[in-house]
């Protein structure tokens, strides 16, 4: 994800593609404030799963780095910082958004 909006942008795709396998046929503006909620939820279990990827010593020394980036470069330099210390973190966000999935539609789906 390259910002916060192609993120949030990711999140919302993946959300109504959820919302369409559980209620198929139902119009899409029928779930408008689920929807929000979802992704709302979405974001956050992305966040607890990829806060635990870090040492505490790591976290600050991210949060070091970031605080001196301008919007342009932030999130290269944290998606960067994961690489650098050998953390596929893609692949932990893909994790974490299968097992969101799974939790809403109620069922194990792979």
């Amino acid at each position: 994800m390259e910002n916060n909006q192609e993120g949030y942008a990711k999140m919302a795709e993946f959300v109504d593609a959820l919302i369409a396998q559980k209620y198929p046929g139902d119009a899409p503006e029928n779930h408008a404030d689920l929807r929000e909620k979802l992704i709302e939820s979405l974001g956050e279990h992305i966040d607890a799963a990829t806060d635990q990827l870090l040492t505490t010593e790591q976290a600050a020394e991210l949060a070091q780095l970031l605080a001196n980036q301008d919007e342009a470069n932030y999130a290269k330099t944290y998606f960067d910082y994961f690489t650098n210390h050998g953390i596929d973190f893609q692949q932990k966000v893909q994790d974490a958004m299968i097992e969101f999935g799974q939790q809403f539609l109620g069922a194990n789906y792979e």
